[in-house]
């Protein structure tokens, strides 16, 4: 699997980030003058345009790199997005793509951070701890930022986790009566898988109120991204034109600007 490098940082990209999404509809003309128009849900496209500066000379070697090894816009690679969030639904738990046991209550229209009434109650009302979790289709070895918003009416613990099959990394939170959003910083260097599980625990008999799961392919999490089933996830990116443009800017200093290009819909 071809995956777009990060930064020696453990960043996707540099602000400012240009994103644009260009739709296509249909059109059918006849002889009476009127119009039906489609939707082409299939044409959908979304074009990041990157511009990195202060790379060191490795930084620059390695986007390079994979250019060519891409054979320029030839071949195909995932892409995640930067300023997007990589969970699919991830305000609405009984969604096929989340795995949560039957013992585990849902009850959504919870109040939430920002005073709307987007979060879930979970409630386990087993003997034993129970998870809330969603796979996603990244390697092992990506950095990424898990972050999520959890409050309790009493002091509770829950873990977030994140976990390749093989590796497993996890964090142990106290909740309170305050929303917080909590964070884990994961990567296992050395994985070859190709998906990870990103998982809450409750312990038994234990009740949390949710909000607001994000996954970023960055060290920490960023503003938080509200998502349905269009994710920040883009396996099939591919280079916009024949050539990348790269600047020295200072001794074994460059810049480097790039475009990508996706089907909006994966």
């Amino acid at each position: 699997m071809l995956v777009f490098p990060q930064l020696a940082t453990g960043a996707t990209a540099q602000y400012p980030i240009r994103r644009r999404r260009s739709e296509r509809a249909i059109l059918n003309l006849s002889q009476d003058g009127s119009v039906i128009a489609l939707w082409d849900q299939t044409a959908s496209q979304i074009k990041w345009d990157l511009r990195f500066g202060g790379l060191t000379d490795t930084e620059a070697a390695s986007l390079t790199s994979f250019y060519e090894l891409c054979e320029g816009p030839l071949q195909p690679f995932l892409f995640l997005d930067p300023a997007g969030n990589l969970f699919a639904y991830s305000e609405d738990f009984t969604q096929p793509v989340w795995q949560a046991s039957s013992l585990l209550s849902l009850t959504p229209g919870i109040t939430d951070p920002y005073n709307t009434t987007r979060a879930t109650q979970v409630e386990n009302s087993s003997l034993g701890a129970l998870t809330l979790t969603q796979t996603l289709a990244i390697p092992g070895f990506t950095p990424c930022a898990l972050s999520v918003y959890l409050r309790s009416d009493s002091a509770t613990e829950a873990t977030i986790t994140r976990s390749d099959g093989s590796n497993v990394d996890s964090i142990v939170l106290q909740t309170g009566s305050a929303w917080t959003r909590f964070s884990l910083n994961t990567a296992f260097t050395s994985s070859i898988s190709t998906s990870c599980d990103f998982s809450l625990e409750l312990p038994a008999g234990q009740t949390l109120d949710v909000f607001g799961f994000q996954a970023e392919p960055q060290p920490l999490p960023g503003t938080y991204v509200m998502t349905s089933a269009q994710t920040g996830i883009f396996p099939n990116t591919r280079f916009d034109g024949n050539q990348i443009v790269v600047t020295a800017t200072g001794p074994g200093e460059s810049s480097v600007a790039i475009s990508l290009l996706s089907p909006s819909a994966q």
